[in-house]
């Protein structure tokens, strides 16, 4: 088994919106020394969506009171705009995520597994155990 280690401000486990979302704010915070775990690809899960799925909120390029689109995980993008549509595919949503991955330059390391995290002694962070993909 391959040991790594790393000294890491933040780990963000899983590459979905919610993982890339906040990716992009510790990125917008000038934070640089993190990383995103994700065990198969960005957006894996919504790109195992059958054709015929479409997400129930619609995207909204832009409404009234000048809010993010409900979809984004980013201000100033939409879904929306990007697709010309109101109600995504799952792969449309997958490009999206990988889109901003993209564009923000975020470390996203796939193939790993993440599967116990033990806190080390004296509150000096974490020690994240997992396996990676060949």
């Amino acid at each position: 088994m391959k040991t790594t280690r790393k000294n890491l401000d933040v780990v963000i486990v899983g590459a979905g919106a919610a993982g890339v979302g906040c990716g992009v704010v510790l990125h917008d915070l000038g934070i640089k020394n993190f990383v995103i775990l994700e065990r198969d690809r960005v957006g894996a899960t919504f790109s195992r969506w059958s054709a015929e799925m479409r997400f129930i909120t619609p995207s909204f390029p832009s409404h009234g009171f000048g809010l993010l689109d409900l979809n984004a995980v980013v201000w100033d993008t939409s879904p929306a705009i990007a697709f010309k549509r109101e109600h995504l595919t799952g792969k449309e949503y997958a490009l999206y995520l990988q889109t901003v991955v993209d564009y923000y330059h975020l470390s996203v390391q796939t193939g790993v597994d993440v599967q116990k995290i033990d806190p080390l002694p004296q509150q000096q962070g974490f020690l994240l155990q997992g396996a990676t993909s060949a």
